[in-house]
This record gives C-alpha cells, structure tokens and sequence, in this order.
C-alpha cells in the first residue's frame, strides 16, 4: 500500500485562546518530508530573536516551539492510502 507523508503546523496564543494550524506539505518520501519540516522549524526559531525560542523535541517527529505564551508545533505524519 503506498504511503503519503504530511507536514503540517498548528499555533496557539494562550492571550487570544485561537487554534490556527494548516498542512504545509505533503510528500511520497519520508526523508523529504523530514528536511522539509526540519527546514520549516529553523525558519520559525530564525523569526525570533537568539534566546527568545525555545525549541522542544517532545517526542520523533514533533516540534515544539515556545515564545512567551505562544506555541507553534510541527508534526510529521504517515498516512496509508
């Protein structure tokens, strides 16, 4: 069966209680799916000032990024068609 891979992003401001999150990318190959949202990551922490972002690896394939109140996570997922 063949298998497609998501990157997608979800952020949330605990201020303003809004969940905003989209699929970024969706790809046939796992090893492209990774550099990408490995690449969507580096771009995030470079918005913010050194020191300001905290990146958090909680678990494979899941980013967690902090900035005062705000949170953005990105997640690579595997889907069977």
């Amino acid at each position: 069966m063949p298998k497609i891979y998501t990157v997608s992003f979800v952020s949330y401001d605990e201020l303003s209680t809004e969940l905003y999150g989209e699929v970024c990318a969706v790809f046939d190959n796992y090893g492209m799916a990774n550099v990408f949202a490995i690449s969507e990551v580096a771009d995030t922490l470079s918005y913010y000032d050194k020191g300001v972002a905290q990146l958090e690896d909680s678990i494979p394939n899941e980013w967690v990024i902090t900035v005062d109140c705000y949170t953005v996570t990105y997640k690579l997922q595997e889907f069977t068609l």
